[in-house]
């Protein structure tokens, strides 16, 4: 059996590349134009889970302006040294939110979407408020409990 080879010149190869960068930039494109589910992004179930602040993984909570993510929640400790929880997924689009000790507001970099310490909308694009969760802070134990 003899096998044949085919030459293609520059001009094809171009045009068949260009069609093929073409073809997959327009899908990428069209693929942001989707709408979001509408999904909501807090945790399914109940939220109930106990963290340690002698956990390195958690240490953060030690200092004022502190966060860290748990279980679909952020848990932040404000300027005035008090301990909240919220969902940490923004209610717009469910990227991942940060807190913003200087202003103390949650803030989500997507979209510009903030909320304040209890969840609620400061600045749009997002219009539902996020999970707002109960802290029981031990001291003594040097835990953190965070539930529905």
């Amino acid at each position: 059996m003899e096998a044949t080879t085919t030459t293609m010149d520059r001009h094809e190869f171009f045009r068949l590349v260009g069609t093929s960068v073409g073809a997959i930039m327009l899908s990428r494109c069209l693929a942001g134009c989707t709408k979001s589910n509408g999904a909501d992004p807090t945790p399914a179930g109940a939220v109930d889970f106990t963290i340690s602040l002698n956990d390195n993984k958690y240490a953060n909570l030690n200092q004022k302006g502190g966060y860290v993510y748990n279980n679909g929640v952020i848990i932040a400790r404000t300027q005035a040294d008090q301990l909240i929880a919220v969902s940490s997924a923004c209610t717009h689009e469910g990227t991942l939110i940060t807190f913003q000790s200087a202003s103390n507001r949650f803030y989500c970099a997507n979209h510009g979407s903030a909320f304040d310490t209890e969840g609620k909308v400061l600045n749009s694009p997002a219009t539902r408020a996020l999970t707002k969760y109960n802290v029981l802070a031990d001291k003594t134990a040097g835990s953190v409990r965070v539930y529905s």
